[in-house]
């Protein structure tokens, strides 16, 4: 059995077409509403909408999250740095945290080997008190 998807997302919707060796593999995770990323290559055909081929399929979930927040220099890091910890660390959980620097192009992992001090739960309430020293 192979299958013929739509997968939408916030810019739009795609077809995806997953072949029977890989809807085999997939299948459980091919449920309507369900949160995946689809790996695979895209087919464009002259005047015919794109379509995915999957070549992978992997739960939402499973994918290690990341908040990356971006001063422009060092210096505007530095002056934020204690707020930005201080607010950090109200919060747990699984997502790293990166510093980027945009001027220098540098960025930094708020980790220590092995810690898990700086790991954050990304919520709502954290976004939105580490806009305000931003």
């Amino acid at each position: 059995m192979m299958a013929f998807l739509t997968v939408e997302d916030l810019y739009g919707t795609v077809e995806v077409i997953v072949f029977p060796r890989d809807y085999e593999k997939y299948r459980t995770l091919l449920e309507e509403d369900a949160k995946v990323f689809i790996q695979g290559r895209v087919t464009v055909e002259e005047d015919k909408p794109a379509k995915l081929i999957c070549s992978g399929v992997v739960p939402f979930d499973a994918v290690e999250k990341e908040l990356w927040i971006q001063f422009l220099t060092r210096a505007d890091y530095e002056e934020a740095e204690q707020t930005l910890f201080a607010i950090l660390g109200n919060y747990d959980g699984i997502e790293n945290v990166y510093i980027y620097l945009s001027k220098d192009r540098a960025r930094k992992l708020c980790q220590k080997a092995g810690a898990r001090k700086y790991a954050k739960n990304c919520c709502r309430n954290c976004i939105l008190n580490l806009a305000r020293i931003m």
